[in-house]
């Protein structure tokens, strides 16, 4: 599996299968990693490339420093595709990931195809004073000063119909990532104003959820969106419900980007 080092950033894994276009770039979630899309990479590849990587400081990639805000790897996006020659893709980020797919498409527009979220979020920015914002400084101290906290709460991603050998195994794989770096991407999420970076979005946007949102908020926010709710899924719907996704953004890419 290639390897980009990259001064002052760290070591990037990733990986590149299949051959077509156009092309996916797949980023993984909080303290996630590459293997959670195996199975849309199984789907595509026979008739897309794709480009996929362990974000800074998780799964097999290294980092120097915790990535600062979504636009760090959106910027470490940009480098594996340089790497892995691909010029244009199907940008789609999950939960964390979904931030920095987002903060991509805004960076670079002319590089992405579409933009799909894949059970993520985009907001204003938390001011310190906000409930919000105590609310995910709880949840990054939490994790580092209380023993079992980060297992607990991870394994509420899940919904009830999940695998429980699924569920042990990206708990575990999570577990694995520095509490730093977790913190880190914690606190990026809570003070970057990804509802700003969506303005910017120009390619047509798939928005997957696993239940109902405020479609009307995130209207205002991308210019040209498709809402989607998955049934019976978790958070984790690339894993839980993998043939319900696939679909939809099989059908998204055929209505949209070809």
């Amino acid at each position: 599996m290639p390897q980009l080092q990259i001064p002052d950033v760290g070591v990037l894994n990733y990986e590149v299968e299949g051959h077509g276009a156009p092309a996916f770039a797949l980023m993984h979630g909080w303290c996630s990693n590459l293997r959670h899309w195996d199975r849309q990479a199984a789907f595509f590849a026979p008739r897309h490339t794709i480009v996929r990587a362990d974000r800074r400081g998780m799964g097999q990639s290294a980092a120097c420093k915790p990535a600062a805000s979504p636009s760090d790897h959106a910027d470490d996006l940009a480098r594996v595709l340089d790497a892995a020659g691909v010029e244009k893709a199907i940008v789609v980020g999950h939960a964390g990931g979904g931030a920095g797919a987002i903060a991509f498409a805004a960076r670079y527009p002319d590089r992405t195809l579409a933009l799909i979220g894949v059970d993520t979020s985009a907001a204003p920015a938390s001011p310190p004073d906000s409930d919000a914002y105590r609310w995910m400084k709880d949840f990054a101290e939490g994790i580092r000063d209380k023993p079992g906290e980060f297992e607990r709460r991870y394994r509420t991603f899940f919904g009830p119909r999940a695998d429980p050998a699924l569920v042990d195994s990206v708990v575990a794989s999570a577990l694995k990532t520095p509490i730093e770096v977790a913190s880190a991407e914690l606190m990026g999420l809570a003070t970057t104003d990804t509802a700003a970076l969506a303005r910017q979005v120009t390619a047509p946007v798939l928005w997957v959820t696993a239940r109902p949102v405020d479609v009307e908020t995130l209207q205002s926010m991308f210019a040209d969106l498709t809402p989607a709710v998955a049934v019976g899924s978790g958070h984790y719907l690339q894993l839980e419900v993998p043939d319900q996704l696939n679909a939809m953004i099989q059908t998204f890419v055929e209505q949209r980007v070809f």
